[in-house]
C-alpha cells in the first residue's frame, strides 16, 4: 500500500510538470496522455486477509464472510454454551439454528443475499462448536431434544460430551503442564492448518467442484474390517503394503498409538525350533468380536 501511494504521488507530480510543458509547447500531448494512462492503470492491492481459526460471537451473515476467507472451516468457541443455545431458541433466529445444523456436515454450500452485504457464496460451510456447559442446563436441553417440539431437530445430537468427571471422583491437582505434550499437540495443529488438502489429495477428472477432504488411515480401520486378526504377525501386516502402513516405521507408530489406547498389545512368540522369535499382535477382546 505504501509503494502504491508513492507511485501515485510521483505520477501526479510528473503529470503536473508535463502539463506545464505542454502549455509552453516543450512537451507533446502524447507524453501527457501516457502519464495519465499510467496513473489510471495503478491497481489497488487486495487488502491482506487475516488467517482465522476461531470466533466467539458472530451472526450467520458474518460467519459466511469469514468462511469465504477461511475455506478450511472455523471453530465457534463459547466458554458458556448456554448463551449460544439460548440465542438459537429465540424467535426470529430460526435461520441461525438451521445454519448450524447444515454446517455440521462440512461439505454443503451456502448462499447469502442481502441488500447491504450483497451476495455471498460459501463453497463449504464447515463449523465446529466447542464450549462448556453445566449439568443443569444440559439436562434441560437433553430433555427438550427428545420431545416432539422445535428443539428436537437434531442440533443437540450433533454435539458430544468430551469431559464429564463423575461426582466425587474428580480430584483437581496443581501440577506443572506437560510442555512436551503441549509442543507436540501444537505441532500437529500447525501441520494440519498449513496442509494444502487439494494438493495433497489431488483431484479426479470431473470432481473439481467437490469439497476436498482427508480420511484417517489407521490400523484400527483394518482391524474392524477383519483384515487383521488376533495373533497376526506384524511382519506380515507391513508386507501387505497398505496405505500409511507400508513400512515397519509406519506400522510401529500406528501400533504404539493403539497400545496407548489399550486396544492392542505386542507379544513376542518363540518358535519351537531355533529360529528367530516373531512379534504378533494381540487384540482387545472387543475387537476380536
Amino acid at each position: 500500500m505504501m509503494v502504491l501511494s508513492a507511485e501515485r504521488a510521483a505520477l501526479k507530480k510528473e503529470l503536473e510538470a508535463t502539463a506545464k510543458k505542454v502549455v509552453s509547447a516543450r512537451a507533446s500531448r502524447g507524453d501527457l496522455d501516457g502519464i495519465r494512462a499510467d496513473l489510471e492503470g495503478l491497481e489497488e492491492p487486495e487488502p491482506p486477509t487475516p488467517r482465522r481459526y476461531t470466533t466467539n460471537d458472530t451472526s450467520i451473515e458474518k460467519m459466511a464472510e469469514l468462511l469465504m476467507d477461511n475455506p478450511d472451516g472455523l471453530l465457534l468457541y463459547r466458554d458458556e454454551l448456554t448463551g449460544w443455545l439460548r440465542s438459537l431458541d429465540k424467535a426470529g433466529h430460526e435461520a441461525a439454528r438451521a445454519f448450524y445444523l447444515e454446517a455440521w456436515n462440512g461439505d454443503g454450500s451456502h448462499e447469502v443475499d442481502r441488500i447491504g452485504r450483497g451476495s455471498l457464496f460459501v463453497k463449504a460451510v464447515c463449523v465446529s462448536v466447542l464450549g462448556g456447559i453445566q449439568p443443569g442446563p444440559l439436562s434441560s436441553y437433553v430433555e427438550g431434544a427428545f420431545d416432539d417440539g422445535e428443539s428436537a431437530d437434531g442440533l443437540l445430537q450433533r454435539l458430544q460430551v468430551l469431559v464429564y468427571p463423575d461426582r466425587g471422583r474428580f480430584d483437581p491437582t496443581d501440577l506443572s503442564p506437560d510442555l512436551d505434550a503441549r509442543d507436540r499437540a501444537y505441532k500437529i495443529c500447525k501441520q494440519l492448518a498449513d496442509l494444502d488438502v487439494e494438493e495433497f489429495v489431488g483431484g479426479a477428472p470431473g470432481e473439481a467442484e467437490e469439497v476436498p477432504y482427508l480420511n484417517f488411515d489407521v490400523l484400527l480401520k483394518r482391524i474392524h474390517r477383519g483384515d487383521v486378526e488376533d495373533g497376526a504377525k506384524t511382519r506380515d501386516i507391513w508386507r501387505r503394503g497398505w496405505s500409511r502402513l507400508g513400512t515397519a516405521g509406519d506400522l510401529a507408530e500406528a501400533i504404539a498409538v493403539l497400545e496407548g489406547l489399550g486396544w492392542v498389545r505386542r507379544e513376542e512368540v518363540k518358535p519351537n525350533n531355533a529360529g528367530r522369535p516373531s512379534e504378533i499382535l494381540r487384540l482387545h477382546p472387543e475387537l476380536r468380536e
